[in-house]
């Protein structure tokens, strides 16, 4: 007997899961849902039928995702390498036109016959100029993670080189 209420208590719990909700409240089934703009229920189906169709399974989603993190990091690499390069050249192109300015500096003070401070001033300029050159190799061949300390201690060994030639020129160049 307790086994038939059992089956019998089952059985209604079944078959009210399976009615539909405003039935179940007491509203009529006319009465609109709380979402007005909702598509209406087949269309959802539908719309849900078509999402997993265009949905790969997990095993693709991964190598989908792997190959595109591997294209990011490549576009990375090939930006930073042209950055690092257009750098370099600019660097070279700088260095080159020290050494012109300080030769003609030179040139300038040798035809003023300007006393041994002059000459004295001359030769710092050349000698900061000589300490740019074990900057600028570390600089071409530095690695990724040493680029951003190597490029700050050449930018900066620069600067002071123009702003040291500055000074010069102010004090015995035209």
């Amino acid at each position: 007997m307790k086994l038939t209420y059992s089956l019998a208590a089952l059985a209604a719990a079944c078959v009210l899961a399976g009615c539909d909700q405003s039935k179940q409240a007491g509203k009529p089934a006319s009465e609109p849902s709380a979402d007005i703009n909702a598509p209406p229920a087949q269309e959802q189906r539908e719309e849900v039928v078509k999402k997993d169709i265009n949905v790969p399974p997990p095993a693709l989603q991964r190598e989908i995702v792997k190959t595109e993190v591997k294209e990011a990091v490549d576009a990375t690499k090939t930006y930073l390498t042209a950055s690092r390069d257009q750098f370099v050249a600019s660097a070279q192109q700088k260095l080159t036109e020290m050494d012109q300015k300080i030769t003609e500096l030179g040139d300038t003070i040798a035809t003023l016959n300007e006393n041994a401070f002059a000459n004295e001033t001359l030769n710092s300029l050349r000698e900061m100029r000589s300490r740019l050159d074990p900057l600028f190799e570390e600089l071409t061949k530095s690695s990724t993670e040493a680029w951003d300390d190597t490029k700050k201690a050449f930018e900066s060994a620069l600067a002071e080189l123009e702003q040291a030639y500055l000074d010069a020129k102010t004090s015995y160049g035209s």
